[in-house]
């Protein structure tokens, strides 16, 4: 019969060693790769963020994946993304490529449903990023805008008034 809830200690063991060491190797990997490993999260940044989750329960749990294996894994990982945004902050095609854009939701007193929709954001998360930014109605803001972390950013008329160059990345700012 398998056992449930004890197996022995070699299993134990093998468990605690493969945590603290993986523990360790991911904290100098992710040191070594920079800030922008850590900083907040597009779509591909969580991607890889996933994928070194499962590869590190895996080394840790599974006792036919040696150590070694996982941690070349997790480290070819943070090395590709590392290569990828190197890479994507030296050219402007590739980084379109691999990330989104801004969008802008609000602008000129005008809430841009047809956007809105699209981007599937309801006025209720409007209303509260306007909140958190600490503006009580519409009158006071110049923009709204969902970056590329899906954050939304509130920008307030006498802050962004003359601010076309902050705003020349964003997905549909030529249209309004």
């Amino acid at each position: 019969m398998e056992y449930i809830f004890f197996d022995g200690w070699p299993g134990i063991v093998r468990i605690v060693i493969t945590t603290v060491v993986a523990y360790f190797m991911v904290i100098i990997f992710l040191r070594i790769s920079g800030k922008r490993t850590l900083a907040k999260m597009n779509a591909f940044d969580f991607v890889v963020t996933i994928a070194l989750g499962s590869i590190l329960s895996s080394v840790i749990l599974n006792k036919s994946i040696p150590l070694s294996e996982g941690l070349l894994a997790i480290a070819l990982l943070i090395f590709l993304q590392y290569i990828l945004t190197f890479i994507s902050v030296r050219s402007k095609y590739f980084k379109q490529l691999i990330s989104s854009t801004p969008t802008i939701l609000f602008y000129k007193q005008e809430i841009l449903e047809d956007v809105l929709k699209k981007q599937r954001i309801t006025h209720d998360e409007i209303h509260n990023a306007i909140r958190e930014a600490g503006f009580s109605d519409y009158s006071q803001i110049f923009s709204i805008i969902l970056e590329t972390t899906g954050d939304i950013t509130v920008i307030a008329k006498d802050n962004g008034s003359n601010s076309s160059d902050i705003m020349s990345d964003i997905e549909n700012f030529d249209r309004v």
